[in-house]
């Protein structure tokens, strides 16, 4: 196999790791809010957050991927769909914002 393959190989586990762990951050908060009043919140600072980062990084597909997982969570559908189809414009086969985008669909 050439050099390319690992290189996509490479990037893509470098791809999941970074979003891992953007995941495992922004669920933190879950531990000392709970499910309550402070949740809708914290929802809305983490979308602050993600809209932030694709401002500072408007072709980075974990940007817009975060951005999307964030929308879905408030249930913004249409707005969710329009970013992780961007997503998907920057990297076709980016898998994580093809997993997001069907929560919007449904």
């Amino acid at each position: 196999m050439g050099n390319d393959f690992y290189l996509q190989v490479s990037d893509l586990f470098i791809a999941y790791i970074n979003t891992a762990l953007d995941y495992c951050v922004s669920l933190l908060p879950l531990l000392f809010l709970g499910g309550g009043e402070g949740f809708g919140e914290w929802n809305e600072a983490a979308l602050k957050y993600a809209q932030d980062r694709v401002r500072r990084n408007p072709k980075g597909v974990d940007a817009h991927t975060k951005l999307g997982f964030n929308l879905n969570k408030l249930d913004r559908y249409q707005k969710a769909i329009v970013i992780l189809e961007e997503a998907i414009r920057i990297k076709s086969d980016f898998v994580l914002a093809h997993n997001d985008i069907r929560f919007s669909y449904y």
